[in-house]
């Protein structure tokens, strides 16, 4: 198993570096039924727990390269912290929402209060991946394997 793997029905995938995790969360989200083919994409939101942690800012922009990349530059890509505060993270997912963004990229604060924001954004037409971080009602989750992180970090450590 490796140190992140995509959670979808239709697949699982696994990299090591947080701009994999961002490809797989573009890939899960290019399979989700309904989604818009990648010549479609012209916003693309990230809200991430705290851009001050160099991993979320490595996931932001992770995703505005890869973006770019795959679907091209006239992508608008916005990104958001919430600051560890599900209160702001909820009001950004509805805004979001409401600005019709194609595609959120979510890490979620917490997994489970998050739902019903993920909902409504879905009834608006987002479509919504989460990283790092199950978000109940997303339509997929790439997420890391901290127990097997850990065993990769202790065995380095040891010289092993």
């Amino acid at each position: 198993m490796g140190l992140f793997s995509l959670r979808a029905p239709f697949a699982r995938m696994s990299g090591r570096r947080p701009i994999r995790a961002v490809a797989l969360a573009l890939a899960a989200w290019a399979w989700l039924p309904g989604a818009a083919r990648a010549a479609e994409i012209k916003t693309v939101g990230v809200i991430v727990a705290d851009l001050g942690n160099p991993f979320f800012e490595n996931i932001a922009r992770g995703v505005e390269d890869v973006v770019k990349r795959l679907v091209g530059p006239a992508v608008k890509v916005s990104v958001r912290s919430s600051g560890y505060d599900l209160d702001r993270q909820i009001r950004q997912i509805d805004q979001m929402a409401k600005e019709k963004t194609d595609l959120l990229i979510l890490s979620a604060v917490d997994t489970e209060q998050i739902e019903p924001a993920v909902r409504r954004a879905e009834e608006a037409g987002v479509a919504v991946v989460a990283v790092d971080v199950r978000a109940m009602g997303a339509q997929a989750s790439v997420t890391s394997d901290n127990i097997g992180a850990g065993a990769v970090a202790c065995r380095y450590l040891d010289g092993k």
